[in-house]
């Protein structure tokens, strides 16, 4: 019924009448509003929202001029507007506008928001700080340390390995997996490649496939995707790994002194850490500014010796080289003052990889 009146009553005015108000000014006005059946119904949508449980139609297809009832992401939308995670677009004042935008790019912070909120993180602190509305997003990927660097631009559109990325760092998804034997378009040396191919190992994500549903081996990594995708995508992930528990307490909110832009002096990033343990890196793919350090701990019982591919000439990056091997409980640092995508391995056991993305 509320999609017949989206549908077919959108120009048709409704007035609301009642007595006066009196103003903490001392000023009345009636309560004389004037508004669209479109406008009606999306208020009246809303209002119902809470009583709608996942999978309720009423959920997303009354919300949402733009999602039928038989397109194939509604119950994914469906699920994820019952709890919350999306609602879609807002006017400048802040109301709905009954549009949710299926096939518009996923932003990359809209990409974060919905990730961290289907992975139920606890959001601390408003949308007032440095990242505006998404501060409380951004606060909650550099308290737990997300791979990605959120400092740029968060409303340019976000490819599809970048989704795989905040995907998988939000729901702390082990990324200990065999890059190469899924997709043509995913190597080692690819940005977030291990978590391209964790979310495909736990069938989270998929590649492209022709029209019998036959798998091309083709994921392109590097392609915007779009909204309605992402919101599959994290409905799937609250699916397979539930909401992640571990990070689900108070985060702290981003303040300047706290920024990921901070520096530890000019031009060079404060450092990061890469666990070392008998299942591999830990993790397995980080994203680093120019000049940033980073520390190779030895949390496993045998001697490691981290150095750039390819085993064993260690020719891609020559500097980045132990050059010994690294006893339990030592670490090794090297700074990273080389722009590009540099794929790593445990000289001594070369099965052992990962990747560093350096940024300027």
């Amino acid at each position: 019924m509320i999609k017949a009146v989206n549908q077919n009553f959108g120009k048709c005015p409704l007035r609301f009448f009642g007595g006066d108000v009196q103003s903490k000014r001392n000023s009345s006005f009636p309560i004389l509003h004037t508004m669209s059946r479109k406008q009606a119904s999306v208020l009246l949508a809303s209002l119902l929202l809470p009583l709608a449980g996942a999978g309720s139609t009423l959920a997303a297809v009354a919300l949402f001029a733009d999602v039928s009832a038989s397109a194939w992401f509604t119950p994914f939308i469906e699920e994820a507007v019952a709890l919350r995670i999306v609602g879609g677009y807002k006017d400048a004042q802040g109301n709905l506008t009954g549009k949710f935008g299926p096939a518009d790019n996923v932003t990359l912070g809209q990409a974060l928001k919905i990730s961290v909120l289907s992975a139920g993180y606890v959001l601390s602190g408003g949308e007032s700080g440095e990242f505006g509305w998404a501060t409380p997003y951004v606060s909650v990927a550099m308290s737990q340390k997300f791979s990605m660097d959120f400092s740029g631009d968060l409303n340019r559109p976000a490819t599809r390995a970048e989704v795989a990325q905040i995907v998988a760092d939000a729901f702390m998804v082990n990324m200990e997996t065999p890059v190469g034997n899924n997709y043509d378009d995913v190597r080692a040396d690819t940005k977030h490649a291990f978590a391209i191919e964790a979310l495909s190992r736990d069938r989270v994500v998929s590649g492209d496939t022709d029209a019998s549903g036959r798998p091309l081996a083709r994921f392109r990594p590097t392609a915007n995707i779009n909204r309605a995708e992402v919101t599959k995508i994290a409905m799937g992930a609250r699916t397979i790994y539930g909401e992640n528990k571990a990070g689900s307490s108070s985060v702290k909110p981003v303040t300047s002194s706290s920024s990921s832009k901070a520096t530890s002096s000019p031009g060079v990033s404060v450092g990061i850490t890469v666990g070392v343990t008998a299942s591999g890196f830990s993790p397995v793919e980080i994203t680093v500014k120019k000049g940033t350090v980073v520390t190779f701990k030895n949390d496993s019982t045998s001697p490691i010796w981290p150095a750039s591919n390819p085993h064993p000439a260690h020719t891609d990056y020559p500097e980045f080289d132990a050059n010994k091997s690294i006893g339990a409980g030592e670490s090794f640092s090297f700074t990273f003052d080389r722009v590009g995508d540099w794929g790593f391995h445990n000289h001594l056991s070369s099965g052992s990889t990962g990747v560093v993305h350096v940024t300027e």
